[in-house]
């Protein structure tokens, strides 16, 4: 009976976001017909342009191949695409390619279920139905209804999404096309437990409109200020959100603070300052629900003395700070709740909150480089392994303080000789990354003696060309720009066919391609020789750089995002489309195929 209820409050609160999508969403493939029209009088009194008509008929062209790719989370963004350009022109072929994929959603889910549960699977399949129904309700909402009606009705599904998540979720997705509507999907799960997805809406909107967030999360609060009764993680997400906490506390039923991993909401946390004002009315929330003793004779318990009392160590100093004429009422509800418990696991309490603030310094945004961290670190007593991670993390503020030179001395005094070689590379990427930002190309150019990782290098000496071309004075800097880019391709001729190849040779055709169509072309055509001999390409460039330190792994990863023969197509498809889209179509693997003709065509379109 309880799956049965909760399987009912999903499809209520699903098709409730449903309805609001079929009432807000203007839909590319369902105009109405004065838009019909005016868009038919406007067809007989423009002539066609032949490039962006032979760009549509090319993305008609790809609903077919998109259908035979059975890799949905990797074609999934390159089908929104399509969907989005294809669509004023073509909405039944986009109707055609959104139910085939469902049904083969459908049918791979299916065959999950004969084998063995694997989170990591799990995981994709969620993310591929939220983006399946996400790109049906911008284009149809109808259709997102039916997509969302077969995954209600079925047991099977019920397994992808919970209670609140569905509706914080596409509220996500929905926030930069429109962030008010987001807010009005978001809406729906008021009232329901604020959880970590919670927490990347409002965080993902907060970046987009600060105001529409702040009116948001007030609203939350007074609906968990009605509920009376939240849990203490709910209370420390909305502190992560409020006081700018890049590391998200979590207390397990082991009676433990941990820090969660992967939730994506602090991306830009160093853009944004402490609201005094929210943070004042968060701590008033936080005391009056803990003053609420019947919490714990609610059934199931929703509170118990330990957790209480970690929550109450963990905000006491913000008390103290920002609400001061609440401290002795909380502090009274310290006392009466420690003595409950005995010492062990006072001490416990309390030793958790301050290992977790400790390591939290070195994490929230906004705070002062400490120049006499290395001396700090050196004295302590940690294992060595452990200083080792601690001096690279402070490598990292530093380069965020601008503070090269103490950056690199820090990377230095890390024990392990490649450990360091590697550390220095990663933090030399840092530094050259953030002077070529700034203007700075010399002195990032100068840097590049020291780094010994030759695909950093090729990437850093890349982006310093690009710079040089970007720049006002164009005949001197592009001969600069030229030298660089000729070293470059020395560094690449230096490797043996393969990724780092792909990648470099891809960066060289990049940065061509905004000023020589012939060398970008000639660079072009050669990545993508390198790309049809290698059998397991399937359109990701970029290698993950690793560095391994105390069992924590950082990573780096250049022209993963940037400098890739997508953008050199994407560039050339401008001048010269019929050249550009057959050198995208020579690509064998059919999910980069299909990237690459999207990116030659969305320009144009």
């Amino acid at each position: 009976m309880k799956e049965l209820k909760e399987d009912r409050h999903l499809a209520q609160t699903l098709l409730v976001i449903l309805l609001m999508l079929c009432v807000k969403t203007v839909v590319f493939g369902q105009n109405n017909s004065l838009k019909k029209e005016t868009d038919a009088l406007t067809k007989s009194e423009k002539t066609i342009d032949p490039t962006r008509q032979a760009a549509r008929e090319q993305l008609n062209l790809l609903v077919d191949e998109l259908k035979q790719i059975d890799d949905l989370r990797r074609s999934l963004p390159i089908v929104e695409l399509v969907v989005k350009k294809l669509s004023p022109q073509r909405p039944d072929r986009c109707r055609e390619l959104l139910e085939s994929l469902f049904a083969k959603f459908e049918d791979q889910l299916e065959q999950q279920e004969k084998k063995s549960g694997n989170k990591n699977i799990r995981y994709f399949e969620e993310m591929n139905l939220r983006s399946l129904i996400r790109i049906a309700g911008k284009f149809d909402a109808g259709l997102a209804q039916k997509f969302i009606e077969i995954s209600t009705s079925n047991k099977r599904y019920s397994q992808l999404t919970s209670k609140s998540d569905a509706s914080f979720s596409l509220a996500k997705d929905l926030i930069n096309d429109d962030p008010n509507f987001a807010v009005s999907v978001a809406n729906q799960a008021i009232g329901k437990q604020f959880t970590t997805k919670s927490l990347e809406f409002i965080g993902s909107l907060r970046n987009k409109d600060q105001a529409l967030a702040k009116a948001y999360l007030l609203t939350l609060m007074r609906s968990l200020e009605m509920r009376k009764y939240p849990s203490v993680n709910e209370l420390l997400l909305l502190y992560s959100y409020i006081f700018l906490s890049k590391k998200v506390p979590y207390y397990e039923t082991d009676g433990r603070l941990y820090s969660l991993m992967n939730v994506m909401y602090g991306d830009q946390l160093e853009r944004q300052t402490i609201d005094l004002d929210l943070a004042r009315q968060y701590l008033r929330l936080s005391i009056k629900i803990l003053l609420q003793q019947e919490r714990y004779f609610v059934t199931p318990p929703l509170a118990d003395a330990k957790s209480d009392l970690t929550f109450i160590n963990f905000i006491l100093p913000l008390v103290i700070q920002h609400t001061p004429s609440l401290v002795d009422a909380l502090s009274e509800r310290k006392s009466a709740i420690g003595a409950s418990l005995d010492p062990a696991a006072r001490t416990s309490s309390e030793g958790m909150v301050e290992h977790f603030q400790a390591s939290q310094k070195s994490n929230n945004v906004n705070e002062k480089f400490n120049d006499d961290v290395g001396e700090q670190i050196e004295k302590g007593s940690y294992a060595q392994e452990r200083k080792d991670q601690l001096y690279y993390e402070a490598a990292q503020q530093a380069v965020e303080a601008e503070k090269f030179a103490t950056a690199l001395d820090l990377a230095g005094k890390i024990s392990v000789s490649k450990l360091r070689e590697k550390a220095k590379n990663f933090i030399l990427f840092d530094i050259a990354q953030k002077e070529i930002s700034d203007g700075k190309i010399e002195d990032a150019r100068h840097r590049i003696p020291e780094m010994s990782d030759l695909l950093i290098k090729a990437y850093i000496l890349t982006l310093s060309a690009i710079a040089y071309i970007e720049n006002k004075n164009q005949s001197k800097d592009l001969q600069r720009a030229n030298e660089i880019l000729v070293e470059v391709s020395g560094i690449a001729s230096d490797l043996s066919p393969g990724l780092e190849k792909l990648s470099i040779l891809s960066g060289i055709s990049a940065a061509y391609s905004r000023y020589d169509t012939g060398l970008a072309l000639e660079y072009l055509s050669r990545s993508i020789q390198i790309a049809e001999k290698m059998e397991d390409f399937k359109g990701d460039l970029g290698i993950n750089q690793v560095l391994q330190l105390n069992n924590f792994r950082y990573i780096k990863t250049p022209y993963l995002n940037n400098l890739t023969l997508y953008e050199a197509l994407a560039n050339l498809g401008r001048r010269d489309f019929n050249t550009a889209i057959s050198e995208a179509r020579r690509i064998r693997n059919p999910i980069a195929k299909a990237k690459a003709i999207v990116c030659v065509c969305e320009p144009i379109l």
